[in-house]
């Protein structure tokens, strides 16, 4: 069963050829995300680890319905491959953040990881970044979706202008269809944490707002 892929190595796309593994870019919970060569261009590959999925038949047929209807907006680094099924597991391309934007969560602890100073200049900016932010998720919410899993590790800010791009796209589904996900603590609707209802639009709204709050206020609400 695969654990880690090398770089080289080479991962089976469904629509046809294959995608060279460059190196990894960074590891989380669900998943290790690597850069990888498709078709001569660069995409950041997302591979779930092992059993990371509860019910991976259902989760691989919403992906490529989300692939099929493509991207709400701009914003979104949208599943744009599907792999085949190797070592156990699967996982989708997407595109690669830019250089130029930066992380959420370094914007909120006002530097990144290397200690670089994060900030957005001046409250017309923030208010722009929240326009976008809010612009975006709307687009998804008509598409009669919802995120399910909204916090300050989906975005990343271009802190020049105010742009933003939306990341993890990969638990959106049909609004009030739910795969499994329950959402990050402190961002996650009361509803859901007492057990009384699973993720949808109304509930993408309530971790909206606290997002929001952040920005703006750099706090907690």
């Amino acid at each position: 069963m695969v654990t880690e892929f090398q770089k080289g190595y080479r991962i089976p796309i469904a629509s046809g050829g294959q995608a060279e593994v460059l190196q990894i870019l960074g590891r989380g919970g669900q998943g290790t995300v690597y850069s990888v060569r498709y078709n001569d261009c660069e995409y950041a590959l997302k591979w779930y680890h092992p059993d990371a999925i509860s019910a991976p038949e259902e989760f691989m047929k919403n992906l490529c319905k989300n692939v099929t209807d493509g991207p709400p907006g701009k914003a979104f680094l949208w599943p744009r491959f599907l792999t085949e099924k190797t070592g156990g597991s699967f996982g989708y391309l997407m595109d690669l953040r830019p250089t130029d934007f930066c992380e959420f969560t370094a914007l909120l602890n006002k530097k990144d990881r290397h200690g670089n100073r994060v900030e957005l200049p001046g409250l017309a900016m923030s208010a722009n970044c929240a326009l976008n932010i809010v612009n975006n998720f709307g687009a998804l919410h008509r598409q009669g979706k919802s995120y399910q899993d909204l916090n300050d590790g989906n975005f990343f800010i271009n802190c020049q202008n105010g742009e933003v791009l939306i990341a993890d796209n990969d638990n959106v589904a049909p609004d009030r269809q739910n795969l499994g996900i329950g959402g990050k603590p402190g961002y996650m609707a009361p509803e859901i944490v007492r057990g009384e209802a699973k993720p949808d639009t109304l509930t993408d709204l309530h971790s909206l707002a606290v997002v929001l709050f952040k920005l703006f206020m750099r706090h907690d609400p």
